[in-house]
Parts: structure tokens; sequence; C-alpha cells
């Protein structure tokens, strides 16, 4: 994924991650993703609970620091979850 993160991403992600089975091992590339919009990031996370509960495993590479940031919030990276993250970005402040 890359560009500006919106609500609409979010929603063709869904549609493409329908079909996912516990047999489907999920892998994201987030390198060029950004987030400015707190709704959107707020409906990846459900995405993400939604396709842990039904998929294998899901690895999202170069994550954003702020959704890093976020997994981490809502207990998503714990050692036993399905869950990986792969060298997240560590975006430098503004300012």
């Amino acid at each position: 994924m890359t560009g500006d993160l919106t609500v609409h991403h979010v929603d063709t992600l869904r549609t493409q991650l329908e079909p996912c089975t516990q047999t489907t091992h999920v892998q994201l590339e987030l390198d060029g993703l950004d987030i400015d919009d707190a709704v959107a990031v707020t409906e990846l996370l459900n995405l993400i609970r939604e396709t842990l509960s039904k998929a294998a495993s899901l690895t999202l590479f170069r994550a954003p620091q702020i959704l890093a940031h976020d997994l981490y919030r809502a207990h998503l990276l714990r050692p036993e979850s399905a869950l990986k993250l792969i060298e997240p970005r560590q975006e430098l402040p503004y300012g």
C-alpha cells in the first residue's frame, strides 16, 4: 500500500482480504503508506483484527511508526500472536 491511508483504502483492502482462510498467510508491504487520518487507522486496526480471526498469519512489512505503536497499544503484538511486524519504520518527528 502506498499514499495517504483513507477509509476507502481500508474498504478496498477488506474486499481483497475477504477470501482469507485459516490456511492463508497474508503479507502486506506498507513502506509507502502514510497515516494522517485517525478514523482510517482505527478502521485499519479493525481490519487487522478481522484478518487475524480468519487467516493463519498476517505479516506487516515496514509499517508506519504510528501503526506499530497502535498495534502495541491494542495488545496485538503479543509473542503468541499470528501478527508479525517486520522492520517498522522509525519516522522523525516534525519540527
